[in-house]
């Protein structure tokens, strides 16, 4: 029972990653270099910590053509995609994994649920099976990115905890969700 609650979790986690992720906003700067490949005398400036840095590539080694990239969808995806830019609900605590203490090496999956550390929420309780009570983070926001058309609906907007009822209540009533077609009894 304890491990499909972690995979309804962990699927639940990675279809809100995904709604946070699409909603993303960032504009770019171009930046310039004189000919020659350095930069001139005197114009070292430091970057702007308080600020985030949008734009970039990211390179995933995949053995299958993403189609989707809602991580709540069986079909379409590959697992590689799942905790590259998305944010979960709850996740694996990498500190207790093979790079830090080594409690856990986390092979077929998290043996323990002491294991599992909170991400978007800041703590949980099951007072009985069956039921979560989830305390959501505060001041996490959707970002605002006006090439995404995400954008249009969440608009940079902070997550609230309907969002999370409703990616959670999307994985139990999508009959191709992962949390469906793996564990069709977990969320009823």
């Amino acid at each position: 029972m304890a491990k499909k609650i972690v995979w309804l979790l962990v699927s639940c986690l990675m279809v809100l990653s995904l709604v946070i992720a699409s909603c993303g906003n960032g504009e770019t700067e171009e930046e310039t270099t004189p000919v020659g490949g350095v930069d001139a005398p005197g114009t070292d400036v430091a970057p702007d910590t308080d600020k985030p840095q949008y734009g970039g590539e990211i390179v995933i080694l995949t053995n299958t053509d993403i189609e989707v990239w809602n991580p709540g969808s069986s079909v379409g995806r590959g697992p590689e995609q799942d905790g590259i830019m998305l944010e979960q609900i709850l996740g694996v605590d990498r500190a207790a994994g093979p790079a830090g203490t080594g409690e856990t090496n986390y092979i077929g999956g998290v043996s323990d649920f002491k294991y599992v550390t909170g991400k978007l929420a800041e703590s949980w309780s099951t007072p009985e099976v069956g039921v979560w009570i989830l305390d959501i983070r505060q001041g996490v926001h959707f970002t605002n990115h006006a090439g995404f058309e995400a954008s249009e609906f969440v608009g940079g907007r902070e997550m609230t905890a309907e969002d999370v009822a409703y990616s959670i209540e999307w994985m139990r009533d999508n009959p191709t969700s992962v949390s469906s077609i793996s564990e069709p009894n977990l969320m009823q």
